[in-house]
């Protein structure tokens, strides 16, 4: 696992071709037990494997992302603003993943003018649509998770630090914008603790 979450990190911080070929490697093992292995007992014995290895970089890599995206922005929100809903307004304005992991069509089809031919990659901006956990089949079985645990920080700060906040104005926060998947983080989170 201490390799998973170093690969996430390096996701994040632009070493994506190793950090995805060390994901790659992790789906890779593990045929005789873990989590690879479980996957391929619970997905049909003919399913190529390409698909098992980005099933399992999607469960390790999204299982990490969203809550460390949104950490820092759920606290400099709490602490900096009025939103009577800080995680929703956190998840609604500062998705952890703006972009979809990626889809591939199964057939020739037009999309927004452009023909697309079968197996083309498509990237859905989830973000730009409101839909920080995807929708309908796509929908993030880890949502609710990653709400509590967003939840379960703000529970923390309110009661073992009533009296923190910002250092500066919440609006003068610089983010940092990764490309692809990887959304944005604040460059830095100066807080008071007294």
């Amino acid at each position: 696992m201490d390799k998973a979450m170093e690969a996430c990190r390096q996701m994040l911080t632009g070493d994506q071709p190793d950090a995805t070929q060390t994901l790659m490697d992790i789906a890779a093992t593990g045929r005789e037990g873990g989590l690879a292995a479980e996957l391929r007992q619970r997905l049909p014995p003919e399913t190529p494997e390409e698909e098992i290895r980005y099933h399992l970089f999607g469960l390790i890599f999204a299982s990490q992302v969203t809550t460390d995206a949104a950490l820092g922005f759920l606290i400099a929100r709490t602490l900096g603003t009025s939103a009577d809903d800080p995680v929703e307004e956190t998840l609604r304005h500062n998705p952890p993943a703006p972009l979809s992991l990626w889809r591939f069509t199964t057939e020739p089809l037009e999309l927004a003018g452009v023909e697309l031919p079968e197996r083309a990659p498509v990237l859905v901006d989830i973000g730009g649509l409101g839909l920080t956990f995807g929708a309908g089949p796509h929908f993030c079985i880890g949502a609710q998770l990653a709400q509590a645990e967003l939840r379960a920080v703000q529970t923390v700060l309110a009661r073992d630090f009533p009296s923190a906040r910002l250092a500066m104005p919440y609006e003068e926060l610089e983010q940092i914008v990764f490309g692809g998947i990887g959304g944005s983080r604040l460059k830095e989170l100066p807080v008071v603790l007294s």
